[in-house]
């Protein structure tokens, strides 16, 4: 249950409720169950931050792989229903790893009016922010930078099935 608060500056729960559904129709995302103008009813994700969970598994690097390539893939799936996330830049409260994978929480900040970048902010903040990186490293094989910023680059312009394996392929998740 989200509860919109008393000094929220947005109007009602309408807007991240429709974002929800649509990032579930992509399969991603707590399940909707409703809402009202002040509330939203949706699945609990229960499970740990993939910060706090990458440390209880840097000894499982197969894992670790599994988990980031499918969080590549969920971002890829919001990217073809048309919504941009807008904050999977911000590692932290974004990414929930459950008994069952990885998911994708929080769409207050969603739009279907932006370019799609879910896929580009993902890598860039699992592999190209220093500090979280740095967390990886050993026992995942890094990215070089240069050329996970082509491979973006290249899929930002061209969202293609290649363009993202070879975004997956430049991180080593094969």
């Amino acid at each position: 249950m989200k509860i919109r608060r008393a000094d929220a500056d947005r109007e009602s729960m309408h807007r991240e409720a429709e974002m929800l559904f649509l990032a579930n129709k992509a399969g991603v995302g707590p399940m909707l169950h409703g809402f009202s103008h002040d509330f939203i009813a949706m699945e609990k994700i229960s499970g740990s931050y993939l910060g706090e969970w990458i440390n209880d598994f840097r000894d499982n690097p197969e894992e670790m792989r599994n988990v980031i390539r499918a969080l590549l893939e969920k971002s890829r799936k919001l990217d073809h229903a048309g919504v941009d996330h807008g904050e999977l830049t911000k590692i932290k409260r974004h990414f929930i790893v459950t008994e069952s994978g990885p998911r994708i929480i929080d769409f207050e900040s969603a739009s279907t009016e932006r370019r799609m970048q879910n896929v580009t902010a993902t890598a860039q903040s699992i592999f190209l922010n220093k500090r979280f990186a740095s967390r990886l490293d050993p026992p995942l094989s890094l990215p070089d930078p240069r050329d996970l910023i082509d491979a973006l680059s290249t899929y930002k312009q061209n969202q293609t099935d290649y363009n993202f394996e070879n975004i997956i392929e430049v991180c080593n998740l094969i």
